[in-house]
């Protein structure tokens, strides 16, 4: 027996295909300060002790090696990791996901 149903999901979990769902995240808008490949794909990792115009993101590599320093920043700082993108796709709501599913390009 399945799980009984309860309606209309209001999460976009639902319509993620695996694919998606195991795709890296995207960061737009965020350069890794130290290789300076943008976006940033997969972990964003977010210093959380330079603030304002010093704030730092790095990328998962670049996090790893542990040796991007700067005038402010230190390789000792803390770092929050960012494993979601802050923005959903355009894909991502049931409005968007039903006209993408209904869309075709012979029509």
């Amino acid at each position: 027996m399945g799980e009984p149903d309860v309606g209309p999901s209001t999460s976009s979990a639902h319509l993620q295909t695996p694919a998606l769902r195991s795709a890296k995240a995207v960061h737009l808008g965020y350069q890794c300060d130290s290789c300076l490949a943008e976006p940033i794909v997969g972990i964003r990792w977010h210093c959380l002790e330079c603030r304002g115009a010093f704030t730092v993101d790095l990328c998962d590599e670049c996090r790893e090696e542990g040796t991007f320093e700067t005038e402010r920043h230190r390789d000792t700082h803390s770092f929050q990791a960012r494993r979601e993108a802050e923005m959903e796709p355009y894909y991502a709501n049931e409005v968007a996901s039903m006209a993408l599913r209904e869309y075709s390009y012979l029509a």
